[in-house]
């Protein structure tokens, strides 16, 4: 828990701040946010950046990352908590080095076909194929006979 609101903190830290030095400047769809500050004050940008109105995509990338960085601080407290209540520290690639242990125990365990099994099976597959071909290829010709004879009988 620790490891993973570190990660989220320090995600959600690295796009907000990326949000905010792309609007830093004057853009085509709304002024920046240092010109916002100056000119709305900062309780005034505040009711702007959460407006319905003046809602851009990279307010909402901001309001995003914001709560990543506000999720990852309480997971990361949160954990530390435990850690502390319990007196074990956890280890944070533990689980993801047991999953590839077991994926490579699960390797282990293939048996791999000889040539000779795969050449059989392709000749199979492409026998069944070509034989499904020729059926859907006679049953779409005897259908066509059947709707040409109807419209005959019609007319």
């Amino acid at each position: 828990m620790i490891f993973w609101g570190f990660v989220m903190w320090l995600v959600g830290g690295a796009a907000a701040l990326l949000a905010v030095l792309a609007n830093l400047q004057n853009s085509g769809e709304d002024i920046g946010i240092i010109d916002q500050l100056q000119y709305y004050g900062l309780g005034g940008y505040l009711s702007r950046l959460f407006s319905p109105a003046y809602l851009t995509a990279r307010k909402i990338l901001f309001l995003v990352a914001l709560v990543l960085v506000v999720v990852g601080l309480i997971l990361f407290f949160i954990g530390r908590k435990k850690v502390a209540a319990s007196g074990v520290p956890e280890k944070a690639g533990a689980k993801a080095q047991k999953y590839w242990k077991d994926i490579k125990g699960e390797y282990r365990k293939i048996v791999w076909p000889t040539f000779k099994t795969v050449v059989n099976n392709t000749l199979i597959t492409l026998a069944v194929c070509a034989l499904l071909a020729v059926f859907i290829v006679a049953v779409d010709q005897g259908l066509n006979a059947l709707v040409r004879l109807l419209l005959k009988l019609k007319s």
